[in-house]
């Protein structure tokens, strides 16, 4: 693996406009689980899972337009646009 490709995977805190808000949906290794995705305030497309969505907090949960702040690293696939994030970490305005 390349130095760039560990410095991509590494953990960091991101402001996200969230604009897509899946249906949840069962899955094996989550539980129940929402896709999400929307821009950064520099204009870079994000995709943000596995989000539990009915096991956050109160305080936790969004609806679409909502900017949140959450730790995020790229994801397992191919895709650029695909992050993991911790849901603990996720903060609504």
């Amino acid at each position: 693996m390349t130095a760039e490709a560990v410095d991509a995977r590494r953990w960091r805190l991101e402001e996200i406009l969230l604009t897509v808000k899946a249906y949840p949906n069962p899955q094996e290794d989550f539980g129940e689980a929402s896709c999400t995705a929307g821009m950064t305030g520099d204009g870079r497309w994000l995709r943000v899972n596995p989000v539990p969505f009915r096991h956050l907090r109160p305080e936790q949960k969004f609806e679409k337009w909502t900017w949140i702040r959450a730790i995020v690293r790229r994801g397992g696939d191919n895709r650029p646009e695909s992050h993991e994030v911790q849901p603990d970490s996720i903060e609504v305005g």
